[in-house]
């Protein structure tokens, strides 16, 4: 945010969010000294986006935009006409991701699951890969947890992803276990996510879902 003019008086700018359970400006508020203005002074603002627990739920919303100054030019502007006078930024339009973005599993397997053969060579093991949406602020952990270990065994247990390795993938194998089973089984893999940045806490992650297959096994 800048003024595109040198103010007489110092100029409050104030950031109101249309709807706080999506999210929020930081700071809520940016002074502008009327001693200290340039065509170069910025003051930034950061817009922090909520778990609202409702998966699936992008949200648009906008942060509006005040200015308060004994100044008559910057006295009582907001929205667009902040912007086509004196003020460069305006009100915000804003889309929430829910956590479902958050992590990225390939391939999705809602409709059709990953496929393992106890003994066949090659399709006795199956792969696929997990990464993050967007850079983290904190370590992100990723544990998996196997719904059969006795149909199928994980080459980890956990993934770990920092702000340098975030949007890399990183391979998770199955691999098929022979069992007294004659017929095929379907399991699922599932997904708890850790972490000190919230927006990661707890996020939802569809599972993988594998079947195993026994009816044809050599």
């Amino acid at each position: 945010v800048r003024l595109l003019r040198k103010p007489t008086h110092d100029v409050t700018v104030t950031f109101t969010s249309s709807d706080p359970a999506q999210g929020d400006v930081v700071p809520s508020s940016v002074k502008f000294l009327a001693a200290e203005w340039t065509p170069e002074t910025i003051r930034t603002v950061a817009v922090s986006g909520k778990d609202d627990g409702i998966r699936g739920n992008d949200a648009g919303y906008s942060i509006e935009v005040d200015t308060e100054s004994a100044d008559p030019h910057f006295r009582g502007l907001n929205g667009a006409l902040a912007k086509d006078t004196q003020v460069t930024n305006t009100d915000v339009t804003v889309s929430n991701l829910d956590n479902v973005d958050r992590v990225v599993v390939t391939p999705a397997t809602t409709t059709t699951p990953l496929i393992t053969q106890p003994g066949a060579t090659p399709g006795n093991t199956a792969t696929f890969q997990v990464r993050l949406a967007q850079v983290p602020k904190t370590r992100v952990t990723v544990t998996l947890g196997n719904g059969a270990p006795a149909e199928g065994s994980l080459s980890t247990s956990s993934l770990e992803f920092t702000a340098s390795n975030w949007s890399t993938n990183q391979a998770v194998t199955v691999t098929a276990q022979s069992t007294e089973s004659t017929s095929d089984v379907t399991y699922e893999i599932a997904f708890s996510v850790a972490s000190d940045d919230p927006r990661f806490k707890g996020a939802s992650v569809a599972p993988v879902r594998v079947t195993n297959i026994h009816s044809a096994a050599p």
